[in-house]
């Protein structure tokens, strides 16, 4: 119980994106890539882990933006308090707490997931991406498939 079934990976997953990439667009627009449209995409265990791993850093980013309502306390919203140590390799781990509510999360982020973080973050306003970050991402995003992102486009007979 709670295991996922996936299919094997098929000779197609060649024309799969490249799953940093795919993580990175969906952390950057969640309904980009919709299990009704890339049917077959999903069917990848790969895929599936990045679909995941944007989860998290999206939810990462709403809890690092959004603020901290307190039950009867509109005006005033408790902040959250960032701690972060640089990993090997560029491994992030993440630790940040909202001690007026007592709550505390810690996560370790791939570099490839914390310059998308980070990335989200500055266009958020909260704190500046260096140009590595940003650099980071594009690299990601410009390695999605382009045959992913059209539809195959069906000419009329006899048009040219």
């Amino acid at each position: 119980m709670g295991e996922r079934a996936v299919s094997k990976p098929t000779q197609h997953e060649e024309n799969f994106p490249d799953a940093d990439a795919l993580m990175v667009a969906l952390i950057l627009a969640p309904g980009t890539f919709s299990r009704n449209r890339f049917f077959k995409l999903y069917q990848s265990e790969s895929i599936w882990q990045a679909r995941r791993r944007a989860q998290v850093v999206r939810s990462l980013i709403k809890e690092l933006t959004d603020p901290w309502p307190t039950a009867g306390q509109l005006p005033s919203h408790p902040q959250a308090v960032v701690e972060q140590e640089v990993m090997i390799e560029g491994e992030l781990h993440l630790q940040f707490s909202v001690p007026d509510l007592g709550y505390r999360r810690s996560v370790r982020l791939s570099a490839v997931e914390a310059a998308a973080l980070r990335y989200c973050l500055d266009r958020a306003g909260k704190l500046q991406a260096s140009e590595q970050d940003k650099r980071a991402v594009e690299l990601c995003l410009s390695k999605l498939a382009p045959n992913l992102l059209t539809e195959p486009r069906v000419d009329a007979p006899g048009s040219t």
